[in-house]
């Protein structure tokens, strides 16, 4: 996804950027909250994503 928004700021420079993002907190029946690693910098978060639309003509 890094690059994908790398490409974007290439073209559109420093001005706002929409991104479509979800993430979710999924407990199980212990009361355990599902996270995830993130890689590079040792955080948490928990599991989501971004959405890339493409619109076809």
């Amino acid at each position: 996804m890094a690059d994908y928004i790398k490409e974007l700021r290439a073209l559109v420079g420093h001005r706002s950027l929409i991104l479509n993002t979800s993430a979710g907190a999924l407990l199980n029946d212990k009361q355990e909250l599902l996270l995830q690693e993130r890689t590079g910098n040792d955080d948490w978060c928990f599991p989501g994503g971004f959405i890339v639309v493409i619109f076809c003509k």
